[in-house]
C-alpha cells in the first residue's frame, strides 16, 4: 500500500477519492502547489471538488505530516509533499518552477548547531523557549539553472 495512504489510516483518516487524487497530484507534480492550483488540477479528475474540501484535507494532511505548508511568491502559502513524514526536515524551493526538495536536518549540521546556540541565548536573555522552527531555502533547482 502507498505509504501516504498508510499514514492517513494510522491517523484515523478515511481514504477517500479526493484524498487519493490530492496525493496523486502531489506525487506527479513534485512541486509546491497553492491550494488554488491544486484544486484546478484535482478538478480535472473530480470536477465538483470544492476549494473548502481541499483546504480541509490539506489541514488533515499537515497534521499527519504528509504535507508541509511553505511560502512562495511574496509569502503566499503553498504546500509541499513530505517524504520524511514525522522526521524534522527543511525545504529547498525553486522560485522559478516551484519544485520542492526536502533537506534532512543533519545535512545542515552547522546551521542546526548555530540555531541551538541561538535558542539557548534566547532562553537565557529573554526567557523565550523555542519549541519549533521552520527553515526554507529559496533559489533555483538544477533544471532551472540551465
Amino acid at each position: 500500500m502507498n505509504p501516504y495512504l498508510e499514514t492517513l489510516k494510522k491517523n484515523g483518516l478515511k481514504i477517500t477519492p479526493l484524498r487519493e487524487v490530492i496525493l496523486e497530484v502531489f506525487q506527479k507534480k513534485r512541486a509546491t502547489l497553492t491550494v488554488e492550483k491544486l484544486c484546478q488540477l484535482i478538478r480535472r479528475r473530480i470536477p465538483r471538488a470544492g476549494l473548502q474540501s481541499v483546504y480541509r484535507n490539506l489541514s488533515d494532511f499537515t497534521k499527519a505530516g504528509i504535507v508541509e505548508e511553505i511560502f512562495i511568491e511574496k509569502r503566499k502559502a503553498a504546500y509541499a509533499l513530505c517524504h520524511g513524514f514525522a522526521v524534522h526536515h527543511h525545504h529547498a524551493v525553486c522560485t522559478r518552477c516551484g519544485r520542492s526538495e526536502e533537506i534532512e536536518a543533519c545535512e545542515l549540521g552547522f546551521v542546526a548547531h548555530t540555531l541551538s546556540r541561538a535558542f539557548r541565548n534566547l532562553k537565557k536573555k529573554l526567557g523565550f523557549q523555542v519549541k519549533h522552527h521552520v527553515l526554507q531555502l529559496e533559489g533555483f533547482c538544477r533544471a532551472c539553472q540551465r
